[in-house]
């Protein structure tokens, strides 16, 4: 009985810290957008041992994109305009956790970079997403 319940256990746990994202960051294309009136958003997060285990979901204007895990990238393009974006976690898992959210204007034609991250307190914790360059969103990722 314990040999089969094991198998099972593994890989619920595996799979639980697998999210949408990529972790290939060759497979992503950095090219700006050429049609008009679009942007496109790049994701990171970063990876860390703390909350390491939860997907975090990132919302734009209030559609889920993707839930990333661990070291994982998401590229998003989004209309030009008045941008919203929200990331935490949506089980109960988040009792004691804050979300973040962060708002701005996308420019047509532009890419724009977040670094996602999970900052530790002393009896709570949050996520936080902070607006970075291109070169500074692939020098978080190495």
């Amino acid at each position: 009985m314990i040999k089969k319940f094991i198998p099972i256990v593994i890989l619920f746990l595996v799979s639980a810290c697998a999210g949408t994202g990529t972790r290939d960051i060759t497979s992503i294309s950095f090219t700006k957008p050429t049609a008009v009136g679009e942007s496109n958003l790049f994701f990171y997060r970063e990876s860390k041992y703390v909350a390491g285990g939860q997907l975090i979901k990132v919302l734009v204007n209030g559609q889920e994109i993707g839930k990333l895990g661990n070291g994982e990238f998401e590229k998003f393009k989004v209309k030009a305009g008045q941008t919203s974006i929200k990331a935490g976690l949506s089980n109960i898992l988040a009792l004691g956790m804050t979300t973040d959210s962060y708002s701005f204007t996308a420019k047509s034609g532009e890419n724009y970079y977040f670094l996602l991250s999970y900052n530790q307190k002393f009896f709570t914790g949050g996520w936080k997403i902070t607006e970075t360059s291109e070169r500074g969103f692939k020098n978080a990722v190495q």
